[in-house]
C-alpha cells in the first residue's frame, strides 16, 4: 500500500521504451482503477498514453492477467517488492527507484514495432505514388 501511495504522490512511474527502463512524470495516476477484465495496482498517463504499474508483494502477474493487459495494449512493469525488509518509508522510495526491482510485462511500443516489422517482411512494402 505504501509503495503505491508513493508512487501516486511522486506522479513519476518507470515506463518501458523499446527495451529501456525510464521515470516520467505522469499526467494523471490512479490506484486500482477497473479496466473491465483487470484492475491494475496503479493506472497512469504520460504523454496521453496509458501505462500500468503491478507492485509484487505476495503474487506476480500470473500469464492470464498478462494476456489481459496485452490485449488492452498497454504497456505495464512490475515492481518486485517481495522478500524485501523495509524500516522506513525512504527505504520503500529506493527500492520503487532501483532498476533492478523493475521488471518489464509488456511494451505495447517494442510490440508495434514488431507487428509492422513482420508485416512488412511478410507482404513486402507497397507504395502508390499520385502525380
Amino acid at each position: 500500500m505504501l509503495a503505491k501511495e508513493i508512487i501516486a504522490e511522486e506522479k513519476r512511474i518507470p515506463i518501458p521504451r523499446n527495451g529501456q527502463i525510464d521515470f516520467h512524470q505522469t499526467d494523471s495516476i490512479e490506484q486500482e482503477k477497473f479496466l473491465g477484465d483487470i484492475i491494475p495496482d496503479l493506472y497512469a498517463n504520460c504523454e496521453n498514453r496509458p501505462y500500468i504499474v503491478e507492485i509484487l508483494v505476495t503474487h506476480e502477474v500470473d500469464e492470464e492477467k498478462l494476456q489481459k493487459i496485452m490485449q488492452h495494449k498497454i504497456s505495464a512493469v512490475e515492481i518486485d517488492l517481495s522478500d524485501k525488509t523495509f524500516e522506513s518509508k525512504e527505504d520503500v522510495k529506493v527500492a520503487i527507484h532501483n532498476p533492478q526491482n523493475i521488471k518489464v510485462l509488456h511494451d505495447d511500443d517494442i510490440s508495434l514495432i514488431s507487428e509492422r516489422k513482420e508485416i512488412l517482411l511478410n507482404y513486402g512494402l507497397k507504395l502508390k505514388v499520385d502525380r
